[in-house]
């Protein structure tokens, strides 16, 4: 079964700096990232947010990445609308 949860923690990702790491060992996956604000602020900038830290608790599985065109009919979420997961064009 597949369990899709969206989480809004008030920022959003890096724009412009691909630091995310990934650590999986055994059952555990946690996934760290740069984080910015979802809107400019007073400086006209994204604000700097530090690091968010998500650790999946119970992760059987994970995939780092979106499927390019010949995959992503085989994707296990490729039949499924998701906004930021995957992208149809």
């Amino acid at each position: 079964m597949v369990r899709i949860q969206t989480v809004d923690i008030g920022c959003e990702p890096s724009p412009s700096v691909p630091a995310e790491t990934l650590l999986a060992d055994g059952g555990r996956h946690t996934f760290c990232s740069g984080q910015f604000s979802k809107d400019v602020g007073e400086s006209g900038r994204l604000d700097d947010r530090g690091v968010a830290v998500l650790d999946c608790q119970g992760c059987v599985a994970c995939k780092f990445g979106y499927p390019n065109d010949e995959g992503l009919a085989e994707h296990p979420l490729g039949n499924l609308e998701l906004r930021f997961s995957l992208v149809r064009t």
